[in-house]
């Protein structure tokens, strides 16, 4: 150690490693993560002991200021933001965050819609009557004490849970370099597991299963998974849970149909989901679906609002698919074991481990009864010595000079030590009658036989893994209720297949129908891309720039909306062509305005991906004309401006994608406004083929324009000469 005032010269890494490894330490240990054994974090653990031990809020007492336990945590126990130590208690107290939450809140503790709680000047707390779990064996030496931050005081190093708090409340952290999110589970079922696991240790983590069925969140909602991918979960103590909110269908009248949400996935808030499902209705993401409205009171009801006709097993799927009613919980199973180490456990170990954490609280608390006991029988045998003689006793002390004479007498007469002369000495003379007499020989009798059962209890393991699970089993019995989340299998979709009508406009406004349905008139527009399309395919959308969309079928719009709502485009940038993904053709062709182009594969764009941004087809210098699809027979035939016309076979056409090549030689002013595909199957007269090319009206053009309107024009219908 160097003396004050000596400047060391330490290298920057070594110091930076040093400090940074010490505030991992502390915050893995200290602040983010639970212990396995009493399933609290630090500052959870200090709010509990401040409560019960410091400002004693047990639930028959009237609540006080949260003001107050959040300055006696700070002051004694937890030398951090006063904010944190609140959050923490706020949260100790929400019946929709905590399974069985451990503190009564008084006042604004926040919501389910997401509200923040009123501050702390505001709001009262005392404990729940399962928070004394953690407490009542406190004063009988079952846990350890270690000194606070500032050495006035000792705080326990772990409370002496009596039910797997860690398990049934779970818990979620952030430390460095590990984190922990645990689920919260059923009481009932977590004792039940716990039982059998005392029973038989042999037992796997798949029987356990039998009573542990799969977390119960505090808000109900559906859990949606595999009994092999639960297995998993609580064999690797990690995975992923996919977690639905309730809805049942509702009688109404008239032109709606009515689905109602009774619960919502966990940790969501209500009023963020009603906004979303609200904002899925105006972008007509979720076609059928009009109307939601949130009617919720204490329990959660909010109403969707369905067209008739609409398939109401298809809008829930699509509410679960685009909205967070459908949420995936990502567990993780970490926790700090006793040795103080963080660990990821499975159900098993952690069972385990609170089992042997309660054998070693059961037996210190045993223990320290045991030493009562022997102490207070060793004063009642010195009672009973003298109540034998009490006359004598009496005379003893009455002739005694003093205190210690007396004493000293006591001792020689009746055989008794320090401790037992002088309880004697302080018994009170109302003490010596004859019924109270009887009743310290009672006391003793009682006491005697007391202390064979606690000895019997410490001398057999099995007796006290015997008594373990009697107090687990009234726990159970006081303090269980009914499982909230259903367990179900994960559906399959429907083979039942839905059958679309989607048209593209001129001006980039898609729609989706039912097959059965037309298209809605538009204004000044034209549908010039009508497509049949099933669920499950996609169109797969080409642009003016060389972009193409590829968009899942299901995600169209019910109405027309346009394509830059599903889609990224520049302002200059237009539709030019649409094809289904089941298109039964494998290549395509492009033509620009300055006579590049080029044969591309269809496959690379027919499954949905990067639908925002896109991906690249071509990278062409000037405005591409179109996209058509290609047999593999047939001639490509550009026409210009000018008048002039080129034409070859499409298997000449190199294949690629990104920059095409030079198909057409254009002079100075001319540009291509037209290309079609020729069907190579004609009567040929001589040595050629006769073609008639028959282009549609175009608009005056200057040399040189760029911009046109491709979507509709820009095409040469051609057709065999006969």
């Amino acid at each position: 150690m160097a003396d004050a005032g000596t400047i060391l010269d330490i290298p920057l890494h070594e110091a930076a490693r040093a400090r940074f490894l010490n505030y991992a330490v502390s915050v893995i240990t200290s602040r983010a993560l639970p212990d396995v054994r009493d399933g609290l974090k630090p500052v959870q653990r200090r709010i509990l002991y401040t409560m019960a031990h410091d400002l004693k809020l047990w639930p028959d007492r009237p609540p006080i200021k949260c003001a107050k336990v959040v300055g006696g945590v700070l002051g004694s126990y937890h030398p951090h933001g006063d904010t944190a130590v609140y959050e923490a208690l706020v949260r100790l107290a929400q019946d929709w965050v905590l399974r069985c939450p451990l503190v009564d809140g008084q006042g604004n503790f926040g919501s389910l819609d997401g509200d923040a709680p009123a501050a702390y000047r505001y709001t009262e707390a005392r404990l729940r009557p399962l928070a004394l779990e953690f407490i009542t064996e406190l004063e009988q030496d079952t846990v350890d004490f270690r000194p606070n931050f500032d050495d006035s005081t000792t705080e326990p190093v772990v409370l002496p849970a009596r039910f797997p708090q860690l398990l049934v409340n779970g818990c979620a952290g952030i430390a460095v370099g590990v984190a922990t999110n645990l689920p919260p589970h059923n009481l009932r079922e977590v004792v039940d597991a716990c039982l059998a696991l005392i029973k038989d240790p042999g037992r796997s983590t798949r029987d356990l299963l039998a009573w542990v069925k799969g977390p119960d969140f505090p808000t109900g909602g559906e859990l949606h998974i595999t009994p092999t991918a639960l297995e998993q979960l609580y064999e690797e103590g990690q995975g992923s849970l996919v977690l639905r909110g309730e809805v049942v269908p509702e009688d109404a009248t008239g032109r709606w149909q009515r689905l109602i949400i009774t619960s919502i996935p966990y940790m969501l808030a209500r009023s963020r989901l009603v906004e979303e499902i609200a904002g899925r209705i105006q972008e007509g993401a979720i076609p059928g679906l009009v109307n939601v409205r949130d009617e919720s009171a204490e329990d959660v009801r909010v109403v969707l609002e369905l067209h008739s006709e609409a398939p109401a097993r298809r809008v829930l799927q699509q509410l679960y698919d685009k909205t967070s009613l459908q949420t995936t919980f990502h567990a993780n199973f970490t926790c700090l074991t006793p040795e103080g180490m963080p660990a990821r456990l499975g159900l098993k170990p952690l069972l385990e481990a609170f089992v042997d954490f309660r054998r070693q609280v059961v037996r210190r608390r045993l223990e320290h009864e045991d030493r009562q006991l022997g102490e207070r029988l060793h004063l009642l045998e010195g009672f009973m010595r003298v109540f034998r003689a009490l006359d004598q006793a009496v005379t003893i002390i009455r002739r005694a000079e003093g205190r210690e004479e007396a004493a000293r007498q006591l001792r020689e007469r009746f055989e008794l030590d320090e401790v037992q002369v002088q309880a004697v000495l302080e018994l009170r003379l109302y003490r010596l009658g004859k019924k109270d007499v009887e009743l310290t020989r009672r006391d003793h009798d009682e006491k005697t036989r007391r202390r064979r059962e606690v000895r019997a209890l410490l001398a057999s393991p099995a007796a006290m893994l015997g008594l373990i699970a009697q107090e687990l089993t009234d726990l159970k019995r006081r303090f269980s209720d009914p499982r909230r989340t259903r367990i179900r299998l994960p559906e399959k979709r429907s083979n039942e297949t839905q059958r679309y009508l989607v048209g593209v406009s001129a001006a980039g406004w898609v729609c989706r129908r039912g097959r059965e349905d037309s298209l809605p008139e538009r204004l000044q527009d034209s549908w010039t891309h009508r497509l049949e399309l099933t669920s499950g395919q996609a169109l797969m959308l080409f642009t003016s720039l060389g972009s193409a969309f590829t968009l899942k079928v299901d995600d169209l719009p019910g109405e027309p909306r346009p394509i830059q709502k599903l889609a990224v485009l520049s302002d200059d940038e237009r539709l030019v062509a649409a094809f289904s993904s089941a298109e039964r053709r494998s290549e395509a062709v492009y033509v620009a305005s300055d006579g590049t182009g080029a044969v591309f594969p269809l496959e690379l764009f027919r499954s949905p991906g990067a639908a925002r941004s896109g991906r690249r087809f071509a990278r062409a210098q000037a405005t591409i004309l179109g996209v058509q699809v290609l047999q593999g027979k047939e001639r490509l035939i550009l026409a210009s401006y000018l008048g002039r016309a080129w034409s070859a076979p499409v298997s000449a056409l190199p294949r690629k994608t990104g920059r095409g090549v030079q198909l057409m030689a254009l002079g100075p002013g001319d540009l291509v406004i037209g290309f079609g595909l020729q069907s190579l199957n004609v009567r040929r007269v001589g040595a050629t083929r006769t073609l008639r090319l028959t282009a549609r009206k175009l608009p005056e053009l200057t040399a040189g324009q760029e911009g046109l309107p491709v979507l509709a024009r820009g095409r040469l219908e051609l057709s065999p000469d006969e």
